[in-house]
């Protein structure tokens, strides 16, 4: 039988409690990652993370020429047909879950090279829904109603931003990502995933989930190298996204001054 990694379950996988769509997978896209990092990581890759990643900037540079075009077709086909044809659908998955391996290597959450295959075992992936019927008046007002998300998802990525020195420093002193750093860059990186998926079209669901606890996710266990599991909620988790969310507004006033 197909891994979770095979295509179309690399993409789009296992649900969980409620609404799914036509595909098997969660309306609200779901990240899951293996946790490897939390027990181990390697100093030496992660003092030279952002060089090591130079490459994937340059593939993720030139990819993102070629999707602002078929975002444009994205939008009229969903606007006419109230659905997006399942090669730009697929398309805008693979550059989504492709961008989020490069960022949570990017954040520190694996040591391992991401992998521009999505049906390669790599310790975090992504699910979508999969093309489901669109409400047009939604897909036509599509980049007003994403303001509130678009945001919040600021806010919270520039207080990320002011921490990431010293969380990169913490994992460098400790050899490891400590579980509530883990979690909480975790859900930084899985609602800017939802963010995309919504904005792109990849489902209806509003991007929601950033803080608190959310409905169980299905295990997956696939038979290769990795053992993919959902986010776990903490308290250490939660305070840690409440001190991503008061610092980005400093963040935001230092950047306007």
């Amino acid at each position: 039988p197909p891994t979770p990694y095979a295509a179309p379950l690399s993409e789009y996988g296992q649900p969980p409690t409620g609404e799914v769509g036509e595909w098997g997978g969660p309306l609200l896209p779901v990240l899951v990652l293996d946790r490897a990092a939390t027990q181990k990581t390697s100093r030496v890759t992660v003092f030279f993370r952002y060089l090591l990643a130079i490459p994937h900037f340059v593939i993720l540079y030139l990819v993102g020429i070629g999707e602002f075009f078929v975002q444009i077709a994205t939008w009229f086909a969903a606007l006419f047909t109230a659905k997006v044809p399942d090669g730009l659908y697929r398309f805008n998955a693979w550059v989504a879950g492709y961008s989020a391996r490069v960022a949570g290597y990017l954040f520190l959450l694996t040591d391992k090279w991401p992998t521009i295959d999505a049906q390669q075992q790599y310790p975090i992936a992504t699910r979508f829904p999969g093309p489901s019927r669109l409400n047009r008046a939604a897909v036509f007002f599509r980049f007003i109603l994403i303001i509130p998300a678009a945001l919040l998802s600021g806010i919270v990525g520039f207080g990320f931003g002011i921490l990431s020195f010293f969380i990169w420093l913490i994992v460098l002193v400790l050899g490891r990502v400590p579980e509530p750093i883990f979690d909480s860059v975790a859900r930084v990186l899985r609602y800017a995933i939802r963010f995309r998926a919504y904005s792109s079209m990849l489902t209806s669901a509003y991007p929601k989930g950033l803080y608190g606890a959310e409905p169980p996710v299905e295990q997956l266990p696939p038979p290769g190298e990795f053992t993919l599991e959902p986010i776990r909620y903490s308290r250490g988790s939660r305070n840690m996204m409440i001190t991503f969310t008061v610092l980005g507004p400093l963040a935001i006033a230092g950047e306007i001054t």
